[in-house]
């Protein structure tokens, strides 16, 4: 689910046009066994008889989560950069078309902006009302239906992944940017 954030309260006014404020969560989940966890953060697992605890190995500034059953995981690498995705195993063939368009937009970000350090971005499938892609931190929620219902609209859908994975990658180049630049620039480089 979406969970709103406090804006700070700067002078007696609450500040809604900043970033969220420096926070540090410890993430600590137990879940059935059943489940897959993709996170926006390294994480321990530690599984017993019937569930499984899922605890981030650092405090974090911000935090997404994905949870699913029967999903199918698919990783590729370009260059420095790991891409996967996660989606449910129904989806197999939707998954690749995701990966593929992903693996073009980093492809040409890093030919326009150089390497990146090792980091991984990953991709989730989610059931988002508003929107084909949204992006959380270091993790790209994927609306299942982006390929399947509206298949002449491909290279618009494609294009919605590819702002995303720019803004995810700018966001790891550009850490001290302002949100709206950073969503600015990544709206500019699908142009």
């Amino acid at each position: 689910g979406w969970h709103p954030y406090l804006p700070p309260l700067i002078n007696g006014k609450w500040d809604l046009h900043a970033p969220p404020p420096e926070s540090q969560f410890h993430v600590e989940l137990t879940l059935p066994k059943p489940f897959h966890v993709v996170a926006s953060t390294a994480y321990l697992r530690e599984d017993q008889a019937a569930t499984q605890k899922i605890v981030s190995k650092a405090p974090l500034p911000f935090f997404s989560l994905s949870l699913g059953k029967e999903v199918v995981h698919e990783e590729i690498k370009v260059d420095a950069v790991t891409l996967s995705y996660t989606g449910p195993i129904q989806n197999h063939k939707y998954g690749k078309q995701v990966l593929d368009a992903a693996e073009r937009a980093t492809s040409f970000f890093l030919s326009e902006w150089g390497t990146l350090p090792v980091i991984e971005l990953q991709l989730a499938h989610a059931y988002l009302h508003q929107d084909l892609v949204t992006p959380g931190a270091r993790l790209l929620f994927v609306n299942s239906k982006l390929f399947k219902v509206l298949s002449p609209l491909k290279r618009f859908h494609e294009s919605r992944i590819a702002k995303g994975v720019f803004l995810l990658l700018l966001q790891e180049l550009l850490p001290w940017e302002e949100p709206w630049a950073v969503e600015t620039m990544s709206s500019l480089l699908v142009n």
